[in-house]
Formats: structure tokens, sequence, C-alpha cells
């Protein structure tokens, strides 16, 4: 009798694995909604509606021209993943280092110029990968990420004092850099 009543009650475990590739559909079911994956955004913005997601894992926003993250994007507060690659982003948002459980963050192929200073907060981050921006400053912050395994700064004009900077204030990371340059940066 007891193990009837207990299949009974037993809720079945959510499908954590599926990814969502239509926001509308993602929409009508957002408790469900762990994974994420949206291509050609209308108007290249993220809509703000994204907060209701609030299992969301895995966000894959990569290749939408996105000229900006909504401040809203730091309420996606299970975030373990974000892949903003391939885009027209000349920033991030503060509110980024309110993803604690952020993992792994993918910001390649932009135009980002700066990195706040909140970007420290990302306590469980692992992996950075801001390949081929326009970053000329990193902050002081950045010492503090000391779960970092991997940050890959290649295709960014980094002076080789400015890179032995960031190899002492991540001494437990493998920072990856293009050849050193000469540049004022």
């Amino acid at each position: 009798m007891f193990f009837m009543l207990n299949h009974l009650i037993a809720q079945p475990e959510p499908d954590t694995s599926r990814i969502f590739t239509s926001l509308e559909e993602a929409l009508l079911h957002p408790s469900e909604v762990y994974k994420l994956k949206l291509h050609k955004l209308p108007h290249h913005n993220l809509p703000d509606t994204l907060v209701v997601f609030s299992n969301l894992r895995w966000l894959d926003i990569s290749k939408n021209k996105l000229k900006e993250l909504p401040a809203s994007i730091g309420k996606l507060e299970n975030l373990e993943y974000l892949n903003a690659s391939k885009n027209k982003l000349r920033s991030v948002p503060y509110t980024l280092g309110y993803l604690k459980k952020l993992k792994i963050l993918v910001l390649n192929q932009n135009e980002i110029e700066t990195l706040p200073k909140e970007i420290g907060n990302l306590s469980s981050l692992t992996v950075l990968d801001l390949w081929s921006n326009e970053i000329d400053q990193f902050p002081e912050s950045i010492s503090q990420l000391q779960q970092l395994k991997k940050v890959d700064l290649r295709v960014i004009n980094i002076n080789e004092p400015a890179q032995e900077r960031i190899k002492k204030q991540l001494p437990n990371t493998v920072v990856l850099f293009s050849g050193g340059c000469n540049c004022g940066k």
C-alpha cells in the first residue's frame, strides 16, 4: 500500500536536457526551461521576459547582433552557462556580477571595451572566453575569481607589461594571449 501511495505522489524528474529554441514555446512552459538557445532575435534585442525562466541554467544567445544585454540578465540566478559570442556588444552590464552560479561565460567576437568591476563577484566562474574583443583595461576585481581555470584573451592587443599584470592577478589560471605587442594598451 505504501508503495502505491508513494508512486502516486512521486513527481517525474524534469527534463533538464531539452533545449528550447523558440522563445514563444519556452514562454508556454517557463518552469520547464533549463536550456534556451535563441538565434535570429527580432530587432537584435534580448527581451526582458527572460526573467520568467527561474530554472534557466544554460543560455546561448550567440550570433544575434546584440548591441547590449539587459540589466535584467542578473536576475537569472540559476544560470551556469552563458554564451553571448558573435554579437556587437560593447560592454556587459554590472548586473552580470549577480550570477553567482555562473561557471562558463563566453563573450568572444564582440566589441567589448571594458568589463565591470562586478565581474569579480562571479565566484563559481571557471572559464572566461573574451577572445577577439577590444578590451584595454581589466578591473582589479578579476583577482577575486578563485575558481577560474581558463581565460582566453587572444586577439586582443595587450602589451607585455599588462599581460604580466593579468598573470599575477590570476596565478592559478591558464591565460591565453596572442603574441605580446608594443602597443599602448
